[in-house]
């Protein structure tokens, strides 16, 4: 099990590092046409990372409980939420303008001419009615609720790293 669970940290680690530099691109960029494509397929593959980590640990005794009330574990529902639609095709995040008041979209990551410096835009995950409109198969309540309360929002990058802290402090 070692050794699977350092093979799923090196592609975990891989595919995040892909991602961050592709929202520093996306993010450093004065412009940008259908920038979408950029940050979503290296985003899919580091939930993907993500997910199987931490179904790794299922079977240790206490690890969902842990998991659950953990600050940084608390977001792994709800980026298991987002991992199942990405591979569905959904895009979860948008670019927002931060400033002195609050943040304001610009679009799904397409915002066509609008420029602005780098440090005033973040990427974030979209709130969850925005990716499960339409006819599901399946409900997912406690991932639905995880999302809302802990991704919906915030910064991609930082919910991301919040789980890969607490996945590494169990061993995976």
């Amino acid at each position: 099990m070692v050794e699977d669970a350092n093979r799923l940290v090196r592609a975990c680690d891989d595919a995040n590092g892909r991602l961050q530099a592709a929202v520093g691109t996306l993010l450093g960029a004065a412009t940008s046409g259908d920038a979408t494509d950029l940050v979503f397929a290296p985003l899919g593959e580091t939930l993907m990372w993500i997910a199987a980590r931490d179904e790794l640990l299922w079977h240790m005794d206490g690890y969902k409980q842990r998991r659950d009330a953990d600050h940084n574990g608390a977001v792994l529902l709800g980026l298991r939420l987002a991992r199942n639609a990405v591979v569905h095709g959904a895009v979860l995040f948008q670019v927002v303008r931060v400033d002195g008041v609050g943040m304001y979209p610009f679009g799904q990551c397409a915002f066509g001419r609008l420029a602005f410096s780098a440090d005033l835009r973040r990427c974030v995950w979209v709130p969850r009615t925005s990716f499960l409109a339409g006819p599901r198969t399946e409900s997912r309540p406690k991932q639905e609720v995880n999302y809302d309360a802990h991704v919906a929002g915030r910064e991609l990058l930082s919910s991301l790293g919040q789980a890969t802290t607490f996945l590494a402090s169990e061993g995976a």
